[in-house]
């Protein structure tokens, strides 16, 4: 009987352990799975915070871009104005000059009528006319050639510093 009676106990004890390692088993894993989740949610956590950064970061990137492009815009266009103040001055001094060549024209043609006397044997080119056209007519090309060149040279100096700026 007693080799029965300590067979039960020891299958009963054998059992209680049994079912003690197990629960002292599953308490660690229950603490292992418990830091598990917590480092993933560490890990999420960083990773959100990664990601508002990289779009804060980059939204900032835009806006520093677009208020550089928007300042070299500004200058460009205060550039652009510059030159229409310019023109319009070169203008104004153009037409003071071809006044003033209009005028010489006409002496010219008195004094050339006066000299000559108007005879059939001279002939019709008035040198002072000839050269003031030439002279009108290459003011006017070199104003034209001036002007598109400020233009460009405007535009291809604001876009230079645009690129530069990004």
């Amino acid at each position: 009987m007693l080799g029965r009676t300590q067979l039960i106990v020891g299958a009963v004890l054998l059992a209680v352990g049994l079912a003690l390692g197990w629960t002292v088993n599953g308490w660690r894993m229950d603490a292992k799975l418990a830091r598990a989740e917590s480092q993933h949610a560490q890990v999420l956590e960083q990773l959100a915070q990664g990601a508002v950064a990289s779009a804060q970061a980059a939204r900032a990137e835009e806006a520093r871009r677009t208020a550089a492009v928007e300042e070299q815009r500004d200058t460009a266009q205060q550039q652009a104005q510059a030159l229409e103040v310019d023109v319009a001055a070169a203008a104004d001094t153009a037409g003071r000059l071809r006044a003033e060549l209009d005028t010489l024209r006409r002496r010219g043609a008195a004094c050339s009528a006066a000299v000559t006397g108007g005879g059939a044997d001279q002939p019709g080119t008035d040198p002072i006319g000839l050269l003031i056209d030439v002279l009108t007519g290459m003011e006017s090309a070199g104003r034209e050639v001036a002007e598109y060149a400020d233009g460009l040279k405007i535009a291809g100096t604001a876009c230079e510093r645009i690129y530069d700026a990004q």
